[in-house]
């Protein structure tokens, strides 16, 4: 963030601490276990506490393992090559950005 924005941006970073409960293990074996704690953290500048929200990132996330095999849990669509990779992820943000055409714009 600093080498991109120095220090004219106001960043925090909200860190969700997951846990597990009573229970066993095939029961939450496919589950991430429940958010025990959350920690809120300024990085840089001046952030409003009431906005911290890791909504934005946990939606790209589930769109990209909709999207894209290999991101989906429990798979064998990994592929072997690192620039494999980085090219599909290249591939779906081209597309998804630029191509897709998204109901919620007017």
């Amino acid at each position: 963030m600093a080498s991109a924005f120095g220090g004219e941006i106001d960043y925090a970073m909200l860190q969700k601490l997951s846990g597990s409960e009573s229970g066993t293990r095939e029961e939450r074996r496919y589950s991430p276990g429940p958010c025990l704690e959350t920690i809120k953290g300024t990085v840089s500048g001046h952030p409003d506490d009431a906005q911290f929200s890791t909504s934005h990132a946990e939606r790209q996330n589930l769109t990209m393992r909709m999207h894209m095999r290999r991101f989906t849990r429990l798979t064998n669509g990994l592929g072997k090559k690192v620039e494999n990779h980085a090219c599909a992820v290249a591939l779906h943000c081209m597309f998804y950005n630029f191509a897709k055409i998204h109901n919620t714009l007017p």
